[in-house]
């Protein structure tokens, strides 16, 4: 928990690493996802979530773990599907949780529904992404 301290807040170190983790995350939008994932000189791991989806937040905490541990592997981004209803709509995104893995501009893997750390470390690694 954040103390206070001369009237300065100090984050503790778990708190640094949230921080750490969230910005390691970027989200796309609609307008922006052709630049950002199919335009990208690296694999893109695409996490579609929305809000209200208590396990697509889970996955989300997940996805920003991951994103620590593949860093310099894959880039890591979020579409919020009830913001942007055009690239779910493209990509047949039906059902939350979904993740969707790109390379050189092309879907190379697709994990929806019931979504764990180990399924998304395995494709990655069968993808040659591991780190």
């Amino acid at each position: 928990m954040a103390a206070m301290s001369s009237g300065k807040v100090r984050l503790n170190q778990s708190e640094k690493l949230g921080r750490l983790i969230m910005s390691l995350v970027f989200a796309v939008s609609d307008f922006s996802f052709d630049g950002e994932v199919l335009k990208s000189d690296q694999p893109v791991l695409v996490n579609f979530f929305a809000p209200w989806s208590a396990p697509s937040l889970e996955v989300g905490k997940i996805v920003e773990e991951l994103s620590v541990k593949y860093v310099e592997r894959i880039k890591v981004v979020k579409l919020d599907v009830d913001q942007n209803l055009d690239t779910p709509s493209r990509y047949r995104i039906h059902t939350l949780p979904a993740i969707m893995v790109f390379k050189r501009g092309k879907e190379v893997a697709r994990l929806e529904k019931i979504i764990e750390k180990s399924n998304i470390e395995q494709t990655l690694e069968t993808l040659s992404l591991s780190p």
